[in-house]
């Protein structure tokens, strides 16, 4: 009898190592697949975010610049200028309809 329960003593202590090292192995590959998933996540991310910082230099650039040319620039040059720009427009327009 003595021998039966050391042996289920045994398992028990060799069951509760296994789930120990199970667990291991698990917490390893969750840490795992979150540093996959941030990975691919920027990945996708990257583009995204180079576009939107580009887009939102370039509204603050032209808003600086229109701020400057407004300082710079007398009525009638501004007024040129304002004009090109409708007709770049109007051009840009045309042409993509094209």
């Amino acid at each position: 009898m003595d021998d039966a329960s050391a042996q289920i003593t045994q398992l028990g202590a060799q069951i509760r190592s296994m789930d120990a090292r199970q667990e291991k192995k698990i917490e390893r590959l969750k840490t795992l697949m979150r540093e996959d998933l941030m990975q691919i996540t920027l990945k996708k991310l990257d583009p995204l975010i180079q576009t939107q910082i580009r887009t939102q230099l370039a509204i603050q650039v032209e808003a600086q610049v229109a701020a400057q040319i407004g300082t710079h620039l007398p009525v009638s040059l501004r007024e040129q200028i304002n004009e090109s720009r409708r007709e770049l427009r109007r051009v840009s327009v045309g042409l993509e309809n094209s």
